[in-house]
């Protein structure tokens, strides 16, 4: 964990079967216009409950300055004949 929104190349996109809460029903809906990617995790600088929880998804667009995000790089081992 490293206090910060894990940021994901993955674009918030609605899933098969979703239907928005009835209490928010646009919260989630207006987001799926392939301008906002998806966050795991939490950031220190939002709600204690989520800030360490790797399973809480979330979403920001790519301009948005405040996300206080990271990211992971990953890549493949390259083999070194020996």
């Amino acid at each position: 964990m490293g206090g910060v929104w894990e940021w994901t190349s993955s674009v918030l996109t609605r899933h098969e079967g979703f239907e928005p809460m009835a209490l928010y029903p646009a919260y989630t809906s207006d987001f799926f216009d392939g301008k906002h990617n998806i966050v795991l995790g939490g950031s220190w600088a939002t709600h204690p409950r989520i800030a360490g929880r790797r399973s809480f998804v979330n979403w920001y667009q790519h301009n948005y300055p405040y996300a206080w995000a990271g990211a992971r790089l990953v890549r493949d081992a390259v083999q070194v004949p020996v």
